[in-house]
């Protein structure tokens, strides 16, 4: 177990909250979701297990002397059933990282007495500690962390390959090592594998995809039944609320049997299923209300979604100041979306001196750490002062490889440029690319499939294929494609003939034009002023 590693962690905590405030939390039973989060850590890993069942045995509640630690570390080896070795170097990360500096007994049997000391005490030192970790080779990845059982190993190990992608190569070892795990039994694979299914960045048969969802449910549903585990409460609500489940009232139960163990990110997923109005009516104030629980509960996804929701004005009055505030917070605790809006942010405003070499810096450490729009954002810029020995190019394929829809189509068309359409009609490789960036949501990618089945360019004329892929385009709400939909109905071309329906999307086409468009509102729009006084403030 990497000593140095926990002691970071809880460095980070009790910056980000204090040093009175922060060792009060730590002491907390429900205290290890908003650790995991300071570190980045998958919640399963075998650090984050000793830190739950750790805090959970109460064994820090009351550690002010020698005679406490030793009390300690009896309840612990109790709680745990953990041999005398493993209790003893548990215990001594925590009180070391906590700062408690217990001393041996001496033959007096007079004990030292406990202090907390810390010197972390800004966002600002968090922020320089997380772009240290920016090595010139671009590998952000810590080292091995050894898990509790071969499953967990595995999907460890999986995660920190999937974090390290460059190449397809890189991916396809990351593929296969998640299926390993997966059969070794891990929920959290098989839900993984699920997800890249769906995005179509892996092949999963439905009926494979069937059994790792009912396998997963039934693993899960142990676990929190059994073990009364959290955070397997808030994974079988994300699965009860896959279409393929769609059983949304139970998904809610779930998070809200979560969130009375103490788990913050459950008020998080009760705030979206508010926000996106699942099983129930949109209702952003009561979204804003559950994630603004998440946030004080130390959850940084909470607090980045009260970052979002003063941004834009959804379910509150919008609030840059108070927007810099969550994310900010959310930064300093180690959540990468957060980190990369931070980033965006700073380049919005770049012009100003102070904002440019920060911008770079957090979309970078972002973009390390697995954000895909961060990854694209840095195959626009010049980067390299940052990460060295990485092309615009290795950036591009990054954030493809980890499922960004748009580096998907402009991948697909650089190699559609560059291949040209004769190779294109023998080859269907290329062809793929488009797909894949369709079915992650990309409209221009279904529009060029849209095109390239109607005029048999790039592939055999199919009118039927042409007005699916026009048909998808236009539910995503492209105007242009609808009023392609509206042509293609009314002539009967590619599609039976319908007049009315017709009539129907060529309203909803004039309607989409008359409407500003908003397919960029995700890019923030922040006042310079707001920001200049964020950044001279944070020191930035």
């Amino acid at each position: 177990m990497k000593t140095e590693l926990l002691k970071r962690i809880v460095e980070d905590f009790v910056g980000v909250f204090g040093e009175e405030k922060g060792v009060e939390m730590l002491r907390r039973k429900d205290s290890v979701k908003y650790v995991s989060d300071v570190a980045g850590l998958d919640s399963e890993t075998f650090e984050a297990k000793c830190m739950r069942v750790a805090l959970e045995s109460g064994a820090f509640e009351n550690l002010n002397s020698y005679e406490d630690y030793e009390a300690a570390s009896r309840i612990l080896g109790k709680h745990t059933g953990w041999n005398d070795d493993i209790t003893d170097e548990v215990m001594l990360v925590f009180s070391e990282a906590m700062g408690l500096q217990v001393k041996a007994k001496s033959n007096s049997a007079s004990a030292a007495s406990a202090s907390v000391t810390n010197d972390i005490s800004t966002i600002e030192q968090i922020e320089q500690r997380l772009f240290q970790k920016i090595e010139n080779d671009g590998n952000a990845i810590a080292g091995k962390r050894f898990c509790g059982t071969k499953a967990d190993e595995l999907f460890a190990e999986a995660k920190r390959q999937y974090l390290n992608l460059w190449t397809q190569e890189d991916f396809q070892k990351a593929f296969l090592i998640f299926k390993s795990a997966a059969d070794e039994g891990s929920p959290e694979a098989m839900l993984e594998l699920i997800s890249l299914g769906e995005k179509g960045l892996v092949e999963i048969s439905d009926l494979k995809s069937k059994e790792y969802r009912e396998r997963a449910l039934n693993l899960l549903t142990q676990r929190a039944n059994i073990q009364s585990d959290s955070n397997a409460m808030v994974m079988i609500g994300d699965l009860l609320r896959m279409k393929e489940f769609n059983r949304i009232s139970q998904a809610f139960r779930w998070y809200h049997a979560a969130h009375e163990k103490g788990c913050p990110l459950s008020a998080c997923r009760i705030g979206e299923m508010y926000e996106k109005g699942e099983g129930t009516q949109i209702n952003l104030q009561q979204a804003v209300f559950w994630y603004g629980i998440s946030a004080d509960l130390g959850n940084s996804d909470g607090m980045y979604e009260m970052a979002l929701a003063y941004e834009k004005g959804k379910g509150t009055a919008r609030d840059f100041n108070k927007a810099l505030e969550f994310l900010t917070k959310a930064a300093g605790l180690g959540n990468v979306k957060a980190i990369c809006r931070l980033g965006l942010v700073l380049d919005s405003v770049s012009y100003l001196d102070s904002a440019k070499i920060p911008a770079k810096k957090y979309c970078a450490y972002a973009a390390l750490q697995g954000d895909a729009d961060a990854c694209l954002w840095c195959s626009k810029h010049d980067v390299s002062d940052v990460v060295a020995k990485r092309s615009a190019s290795d950036w591009l394929v990054r954030s493809m490889l980890l499922g960004n829809a748009q580096a998907s189509y402009e991948y697909a068309c650089k190699l559609e440029l560059r291949e040209g359409p004769e190779y294109m009609m023998k080859n269907s490789s290329t062809l793929s690319y488009f797909e894949r960036a369709s079915k992650l949501g990309s409209v221009e990618a279904m529009l060029f499939l849209g095109r390239a089945f109607h005029e048999g360019k790039f592939v055999r004329r199919n009118l039927k294929k042409s007005f699916a892929w026009y048909e998808s385009a236009a539910k995503c709400g492209s105007a242009f494609a609808m009023n392609k939909v509206s042509q293609m109905m009314y002539s009967g071309v590619g599609v039976e003939r319908n007049i009315e329906k017709a009539e129907e999307w060529f309203d909803l086409a004039e309607q989409r034009q008359s409407q500003a468009d908003d397919r960029s509102d995700d890019i923030p729009r922040y006042p310079a002023e707001v920001v200049k006084r964020w950044a001279e403030k944070s020191g930035k």
